[in-house]
């Protein structure tokens, strides 16, 4: 008689269909920060899988840990787990500029004005990662001036390039997942398939059914 003990991974949470997406760029000055906010973004939506692919020496780490000898042995279940992308988002940064301690002399009272400025666009696209194909592209222009500061901070570009990721995120959104009534409450009152990130109080929207 042989017996035969293994341990069997469990994934944590509830079961998730949501489609995968590993977020990528061939920027290398502002590689974290174009990952990360546009990362951040992707999670807000609540619409997508965003796998991690930038620690790569901390799950090296962990998982060397797993396989010594002070962790469990069912621990090691846990490996060969990671998931696939469904989808490449390559995002890139294009026309940076960044015109830091500008000077303006006046005349008439001989004072100097100061200030930095940053412009740019964010562009990006969407590769289905088992066909290659397009699914879908787009591109948000940013630009900003600060009086009174000699350089742009990374924390100014960080916001400069978060609100630009938001707003192409929520052009992603709505190009894969239209905006739909879900549910009609009453006469004056209606359920739409979006959460807070997407919508602003105030904003209209037009209501109509499909068809001709």
């Amino acid at each position: 008689t042989v017996t035969i003990k293994y341990a069997k991974f469990k994934a944590i949470g509830q079961k998730s269909d949501r489609r995968s997406m590993v977020v990528i760029t061939n920027e290398q000055k502002y590689k974290d920060l174009l990952v990360s906010d546009f990362s951040k973004a992707l999670v807000g939506t609540r619409r997508f899988d965003v796998l991690n692919r930038e620690n790569q020496q901390l799950f090296e780490k962990e998982k060397a840990f797993i396989t010594g000898g002070d962790a469990a042995k069912a621990e090691v279940a846990r490996l060969g787990q990671a998931t696939g992308a469904d989808y490449l988002v390559i995002v890139n940064l294009q026309g940076l500029n960044v015109a830091n301690d500008r000077r303006e002399r006046i005349a008439m009272t001989g004072e100097t004005l100061v200030s930095s400025a940053a412009s740019g666009t964010v562009s990006v696209e969407v590769i289905e990662f088992s066909s290659r194909k397009v699914k879908w592209t787009g591109s948000e222009k940013f630009s900003a001036n600060y009086n009174g500061a000699t350089a742009v901070s990374n924390g100014n570009l960080s916001t400069l390039i978060s609100g630009a990721s938001e707003k192409l995120v929520n052009q992603l959104v709505a190009s894969i997942y239209p905006i739909e009534v879900v549910k009609v409450l009453s006469k004056n009152m209606a359920v739409i398939n979006r959460g807070s990130t997407s919508v602003k109080e105030g904003q209209k929207l037009t209501v109509y059914l499909k068809g001709e």
